[in-house]
């Protein structure tokens, strides 16, 4: 039976702590930065734009913003030594 459920070894590198080497840390800073930069860009032309007046649809946004730097930290730092994220 083929099961799309990941196995003890999936979940493992899911939960477990992955200290990062010095390439992973550069990476981590930098989809840090690059998202952070992108978020700031996009809510400074929201505020020409529209003012400073916040809807639910600005905290979303930047809800998902921090999910995509989440999610891109856990593509980098579950990836296998030697390999690119998601591979």
């Amino acid at each position: 039976m083929n099961s799309n459920l990941p196995d003890p070894m999936q979940l493992a590198n899911r939960f477990n702590y992955h200290a990062p080497d010095e390439a992973r840390k550069k990476a981590h800073e930098f989809v840090r930065r690059r998202l952070l930069e992108t978020v700031d860009d996009v809510l400074s032309a929201m505020r020409e734009t529209i003012g400073g007046e916040s809807a639910r649809e600005t905290a979303v946004f930047v809800t998902k913003m921090e999910e995509a730097m989440f999610w891109a930290n856990a593509a980098i730092a579950r990836a296998s030594p030697g390999t690119e994220a998601g591979q």
